[in-house]
């Protein structure tokens, strides 16, 4: 049983207020943020000693994702833990720590003229280590993959304070187990993370958005995707909205798009003549007439971009997050769409996003989700909820259909948290 009084005055130090604009409550006893390494050191060996259960807190952006808190807690703050560790612009790498936000480490990149192409909701707030552990991602996964794909090496402490690392500063590294993988969507259940190794990309001469406006049937949608992984171009997005999410990304980002029926965004980058032939080669392709297509350059296309980014994160009561084979995001989308949600879909990557903001209770949300999440799990997938109520929680599956190697992830779990501390029961299966 922690002692909370003699914690508190132990960690007073480092006793700081958690981020205020968080979106819900953890049921932290205190917060503290640690200023360096040796600093987050003593305070988990501390922790330890008064038997603390351990919530990470990045920039609070994505508290409500996964199950519910529900033992009282210590919040670690890890937002000064932003250093630029390392930054060899000429290796194409950087080492920073996990609690810089993802814009900041935007503007650093952006000196050198390169990128990071991860997208993610709130980046002024987002931490690196945040999107690490929860592994977010946005409309560039289909042509630059997820930030599985960019970090080579990190650094992390389990709960005890005892620090150990995976990969290193340089691209080739092979060397041990790929704990990286490991610990990237693992929620904060493993070790908390405090310093990390990127690989990054140049930066790109001209970027488009293209929309294509194909009418209201899904059918037609089948057709042309199947079309979009056959071609020669290389789009790096390709999603599909239906109208009610057109309306919501054309108010955020000012951008006027087509208000009836479904939409294709294609996204393309390169030089100017490059992207420039991409979207001359796909009308031909498509056979699809000028008056079908919208393009989005320079400002607008950076603000619509980021509304796409930001899409999962806008006020809603129930967001869910399905993946199915991309030639199967059609036929999933179709009941959702009956059944009043807007969608957003990375569909070429099986990435469906819906959001409805009518659902009064848990119970009658259930019934819709259930047979859906049903088909998506006939169809090789699954459906989670990424953001509902707290209460509700109790009723709708959080992380889905069950999956068979749970009892493997607690076993992980074991070895790496024996004691439980680490964010408990938020992760799959309550791990």
């Amino acid at each position: 049983m922690t002692d909370w009084k003699a914690l508190q005055d132990t960690l007073s130090p480092w006793i700081q207020d958690g981020p205020r604009h968080a979106n819900v409550e953890l049921p932290l006893k205190m917060t503290v943020k640690p200023e360096s390494d040796d600093a987050l050191q003593n305070v988990l060996a501390i922790a330890e000693n008064h038997q603390s259960v351990l919530y990470p807190v990045g920039g609070g952006t994505s508290l409500d994702y996964g199950c519910p808190a529900q033992s009282d807690g210590l919040g670690i703050l890890m937002t000064d833990l932003n250093e630029i560790v390392d930054y060899p612009a000429k290796d194409m790498t950087i080492t920073v720590g996990a609690g810089i936000t993802m814009s900041k480490l935007s503007k650093i990149l952006l000196n050198e003229q390169q990128q990071l192409p991860i997208d993610v909701p709130s980046p002024e707030y987002a931490t690196l280590g945040g999107v690490l552990v929860t592994n977010t991602c946005g409309p560039g996964r289909y042509g630059y993959g997820t930030i599985r794909d960019y970090v080579i090496g990190l650094n992390a402490m389990d709960a005890s304070g005892n620090a150990f690392q995976s990969g290193g500063r340089v691209v080739k590294n092979v060397a041990g187990y790929d704990l990286c993988k490991l610990l990237i969507g693992s929620l904060g259940t493993l070790g908390i993370v405090y310093r990390v190794t990127l690989k990054v990309r140049p930066l790109v001469e001209t970027t488009v958005l293209t929309c294509l406006s194909l009418g209201g049937q899904l059918l037609r949608f089948d057709s042309v995707i199947d079309q979009l992984t056959q071609t020669v171009t290389r789009p790096v997005a390709i999603e599909l909205l239906d109208s009610q999410a057109k309306q919501l990304l054309s108010q955020e980002s000012g951008c006027l798009l087509p208000e009836k029926g479904y939409s294709l965004l294609l996204g393309f980058e390169g030089t100017e003549e490059t992207v420039a032939w991409q979207q001359d080669q796909l009308q031909s392709e498509l056979q699809i007439l000028p008056e079908q297509i919208t393009s989005f350059t320079g400002e607008d296309r950076n603000r619509l971009w980021q509304s796409l980014s930001e899409f999962m994160s806008l006020e809603a009561p129930l967001t869910l997050k399905a993946n199915v084979p991309s030639s199967k995001v059609c036929s999933l989308i179709e009941p959702l769409t009956h059944h009043g949600f807007s969608i957003q879909s990375h569909v070429g990557n099986g990435i469906v996003i819906g959001k409805h903001t009518d659902f009064d209770n848990a119970q009658s949300a259930e019934a819709i989700i259930q047979p859906i999440r049903r088909s998506a799990v006939e169809m090789g997938g699954n459906l989670i909820i990424l953001r509902c109520p707290t209460n509700w929680k109790q009723t709708i599956p959080v992380w889905g259909h069950s999956r068979q190697d749970e009892d493997i992830m607690r076993l992980i779990k074991n070895k790496f948290d024996p004691r439980n501390v680490l964010n408990p029961d938020r992760f799959i299966g309550n791990i």
